[in-house]
């Protein structure tokens, strides 16, 4: 599966089950990822929280 396909999934759920699977496929990634590949992850996944964070800013 491509990661449109991923995406276009995720857009149609609602919000909270988005989530929800998100945050069960997530933790059955973690077990398969050493731990340098785990701080990657968080890594990228908390600077793109940043990134839209900043940019929810412009609104204001």
């Amino acid at each position: 599966m491509s990661k449109e396909e991923i995406q276009r999934l995720i857009d149609s759920m609602a919000p909270g089950d988005a989530a929800e699977l998100l945050a069960d496929s997530a933790r059955k990634l973690f077990t398969a990822l050493d731990e340098e590949e785990r701080r990657g992850f968080l890594i990228n996944l908390i600077e793109g929280a940043d990134r839209e964070s900043e940019a929810g800013l412009v609104h204001f």
